[in-house]
């Protein structure tokens, strides 16, 4: 964007990113190369603690809590129905590392356990109350 808007680029600011200005121009195509999503809590909304990667067809989604990873073709499974992780472990595993590494790369937070959860508190309060 601020190569589209003829600013100077600030190196030091930026963790991650290409110019598009090739794409909107007309002028040029962009490499293929994984995109990563890093989302380390939970939301109000119902987000999920987790972190993604999407590499050509496919996209993997770990999530941190319980520690559940999810494997879909997004060109055959657009709308995410039909998890592969069992049946492509190999996969799984190649696009975890490559996940990994770039979330060691950009130096991405995890979750840190709450020193004050209590499991009874919540059990009482929240799990199966009318």
């Amino acid at each position: 964007m601020l190569e589209v808007a003829g600013l100077e680029l600030n190196p030091g600011q930026h963790m991650d990113g290409v110019s598009l200005a090739p794409l909107l121009s007309g002028n040029g195509s962009l490499d293929e190369r994984p995109l990563f999503w890093h989302y380390p809590h939970y939301s109000n909304q119902g987000g999920k603690p987790g972190a993604a990667i999407r590499l050509g067809d496919y996209k993997l989604i770990e999530f941190f809590d319980p520690g559940i990873v999810e494997l879909y073709n997004l060109a055959e499974d657009m709308s995410e129905n039909n998890n592969l992780a069992d049946d492509m472990p190999e996969k799984v595993s190649e696009m975890l590392e490559e996940l990994h590494s770039w979330q060691k790369e950009v130096g991405a937070k995890g979750m840190d356990p709450n020193p004050a959860f209590d499991p009874d508190y919540l059990r009482a309060n929240y799990i199966n109350k009318p």
